[in-house]
């Protein structure tokens, strides 16, 4: 299967994180569920980057935690979603399809409905094939003040790997990087932090 989606992609970014990845060859993850949020073109070739929706920590003061994945475009493409694993994945994504799913990357960039099915397509991908992160890495965001931040980085790029298990210097949030897209999805007021309007006093029916 080759994908075919044309969305945003950020510049190369060397961070984030420490989770706990599954063993090759198992299904789906329960404790996680990767959501896409964009792309890397490198010499190495494309990769899509997912953040685990189930691994958000949000502070008061506006901080928010947030472990990603990057996986390469290339093996991605390998996996056959009818009949792989049973052919969960399309079956996930014609549901997905039938109740008009919409990505959170709909918050960060306007999507057509086509483009939606591309990202539910992705987004099974990441949740149930066993395709190896070329990229592991967590942000914290500083939604106040507009910054960004590594706190952990794991890169494997032909067989080399490099990690940084301690938090990076703070920086703003850059258009050009992916991270402009997860402060979008993520810095966005939680419905039960948004103040209520004051409701309209009803008509009195008799003359008061």
């Amino acid at each position: 299967m080759r994908l075919k989606i044309w969305l945003a992609v950020g510049a190369v970014a060397s961070v984030v994180v420490s989770v706990t990845y599954h063993s090759v060859g198992q299904a789906r993850a329960v404790s996680q569920d990767w959501k896409f949020y964009g792309g890397v073109s490198s010499p190495n070739g494309q990769t899509w980057c997912f953040y685990d929706a189930r691994s958000i920590a949000r502070e008061p003061a506006g901080l928010v935690q947030v472990a990603a994945k990057c996986l390469p475009q290339t093996e991605m493409d390998d996996i056959d979603v009818k009949t792989d694993f049973g052919g969960a994945i399309a079956r996930n994504v014609e549901r997905k399809r039938r109740s008009r799913y919409t990505p959170p990357y709909a918050m960060a960039e306007p999507l057509d409905r086509a483009q939606a099915v591309d990202i539910a397509r992705l987004e099974e991908i990441a949740d149930i094939a066993d395709v190896d992160p070329r990229v592991r890495i967590s942000y914290e965001l500083d939604c106040t003040k507009h910054l960004v931040r590594p706190l952990s980085l794991y890169v494997k790029v032909n067989g080399k790997v490099r990690s940084v298990d301690k938090p990076g210097d703070w920086k703003p949030i850059s258009p050009r990087e992916n991270s402009i897209r997860l402060s979008r999805i993520l810095c966005r007021p939680r419905p039960d932090s948004v103040p209520r309007s004051p409701s309209r006093p009803e008509a009195s029916s008799g003359t008061g």
